[in-house]
């Protein structure tokens, strides 16, 4: 919950329950509301500065016409270094939940793929030339009102949040910064047990 203040209106509002869809995108969709979006996203990834956020197009079809459109709930690129954040609420306990993020996070790895292709000129070009594999950060964040399964509760910061990145299973070398999952867990909050 959030006691939600519009920056036109210094007051405070009522509370909004952002793990609804229409309330997110309501609460944090608008242009207005663009530095609420990004506190959310610093405060959840601590260190991370952000100036200024284009919303990108919410819609994303698949590789090919008999693949699922996936719509997500928030999709936006960070102005200065094109990192992308994706921000999904989920109310139904899903056991494939960690999956489903891994899968959403192939769309906006693939796209930036994609632009560059595109960048070559035609196809024929493009496999001539070296392709760029570089890839700019991509940030899932999901919202929760469930509790996920961990091996043991030594995953969670603060008892609710998981973070993951691909790493060295022996060393914990990480291994790209280009994909990166918080999972925000409500459903493990005390106020969510009464």
């Amino acid at each position: 919950m959030t006691n939600y203040t519009s920056p036109k209106d210094e007051s405070a509002g009522k509370y909004a329950c952002l793990l609804y869809d229409s309330t997110l995108k309501t609460v944090l969709g608008s242009v207005e509301d663009e530095r609420l979006y990004i506190e959310i996203i610093e405060f959840l990834l601590p260190g991370k500065h952000i100036s200024s956020v284009t919303k990108l197009e919410k819609e994303k079809h698949g590789l090919v016409v008999s693949e699922k459109v996936v719509i997500f709930d928030l999709l936006c690129k960070d102005d200065i270094t094109g990192e992308e954040f994706l921000v999904e609420v989920q109310n139904a306990p899903d056991g494939t939940y960690k999956d489903r993020a891994l899968y959403y996070s192939l769309v906006p790895i693939r796209e930036q793929l994609e632009k560059k292709r595109s960048e070559a000129g035609t196809e024929e070009e493009a496999r001539r030339r070296k392709m760029d594999y570089s890839l700019k950060p991509v940030y899932i964040i999901s919202l929760v009102n469930f509790s996920l399964k961990h091996e043991s509760a030594e995953a969670l910061e603060d008892g609710y949040v998981s973070r993951y990145e691909l790493r060295n299973g022996l060393n914990g070398e990480k291994m790209t910064e280009a994909l990166n999952f918080v999972f925000v867990e409500m459903g493990r909050l005390p106020y969510s047990k009464s």
